[in-house]
Parts: structure tokens; sequence; C-alpha cells
């Protein structure tokens, strides 16, 4: 999923990160964290929502199989998105 795709498209989005999380069928699978912006609320832009809208604008692959809402994301001291956090989250 291209972290910029949401970018200037009015469904509430502020930021997000993608990354691949172990799938026991197709070894790995993505999964997308989604910081919307106020006053966006998970029951104001549901998970099927932003499925629909990747399915139409992503290639199949990219289409995220998970979706988990956060307040904020890791960062770096550079503002950056810390990835590798996510990924050790995902492994406890």
């Amino acid at each position: 999923m291209d972290p910029d795709l949401f970018r200037g498209r009015p469904i509430g989005y502020a930021e997000s990160a993608v990354i691949g999380v172990p799938d026991p069928i197709r070894q790995e699978e993505v999964k997308a964290y989604i910081v919307l912006k106020p006053p966006a609320t998970p029951e104001s832009l549901p998970a099927a929502e932003i499925w629909a809208f990747c399915k139409k604008h992503l290639a199949s692959f990219k289409v995220p199989r998970y979706l988990e809402y956060r307040t904020e994301l890791p960062k770096t001291p550079r503002s950056k998105i810390q990835k590798s956090l996510l990924r050790e989250e995902t492994k406890s």
C-alpha cells in the first residue's frame, strides 16, 4: 500500500504505515496501520470503506489483509515512522 495513497483525499486519513506480517498460509501478508484525522473515527471510517478504496486503487497483492487503527505511530527523532517497532509488536 502506498503511504501517500490517501493524501489529499477527503476520507479522514492522517498517516499510515504498512508492514509484512507472518501468515500461516501465504508466509506473509500486508498489514496497514492507519491514523485518522480528527474528527474522523474508526466508526465514521470503517475498515470496509478503506478496503474498498484500496481494492479500487491498488493491485490485489498490495491490498492490506489486516488493518489496525492507531492514535499515533512510533517515530524516530527525525519524525520517520519506526516500522521496526511495529514489526516487533507483531512478533509478541
